[in-house]
């Protein structure tokens, strides 16, 4: 509803605005100062530019490391350590796949915001954790089994199941769902 005057912006408040009794100290704003205010917009954009029957499903963890594998960065897989994750419908077909963290050597300092944002961007109903390892040493540390486990209950409580955690080099990867690390009982849940 276009609001031109301030007649009509006042109007358009009276049928808009609930009318609620307010606390005797709380000030009323003008609603000439309103439009004062400067509110970032924020936007959610997902592009889903490639064709739907052409994308992947993911079927076993060696599917998934294909793909993290075709999408990395060869220059930096030796160099410093990243975190991406593959988003997957519930159906295991995959939305896409996005960049989480970049650190150094050995390590890349993440925000668990990030991801479920992507997540919750997509649409995606499942995640799957990719990092690698520039030592090419593929045991998880106790930090990736901490940060891993944490990640799971968070996406429980969002309805986004985290299916499971690569860890890899060039040539081989570990897979937390296939050694048994994606269980209810390692996740401390309780059914």
């Amino acid at each position: 509803m276009p609001v031109k005057g301030k007649n009509q912006l006042n109007k358009a408040a009276a049928t808009i605005l609930p009318a609620f009794p307010l606390p005797a100290k709380v000030k009323k704003v003008k609603l000439e100062k309103v439009q004062d205010f400067q509110v970032p917009l924020v936007e959610l954009i997902y592009k889903a530019d490639a064709d739907r029957s052409k994308r992947p499903i993911i079927g076993d963890c060696m599917d998934a490391f294909e793909v993290f594998l075709i999408h990395w960065d060869w220059n930096k897989i030796e160099l410093v350590k990243q975190l991406k994750i593959l988003l997957l419908t519930n159906a295991n077909k995959v939305l896409g796949i996005s960049e989480v963290a970049t650190g150094c050597m050995d390590k890349a300092l993440f925000d668990p915001k990030f991801i479920f944002s992507a997540a919750l961007l997509s649409g995606a109903g499942k995640i799957i954790l990719g990092n690698n390892n520039t030592s090419g040493d593929l045991k998880p540390s106790h930090a990736d089994i901490i940060a891993t486990r944490s990640l799971a209950l968070s996406g429980r409580l969002m309805g986004i199941e985290v299916v499971d955690h690569l860890i890899f080099s060039k040539e081989a990867c570990f897979s937390f769902a296939d050694n048994g690390l994606m269980q209810s009982d390692f996740l401390g849940i309780k059914y």
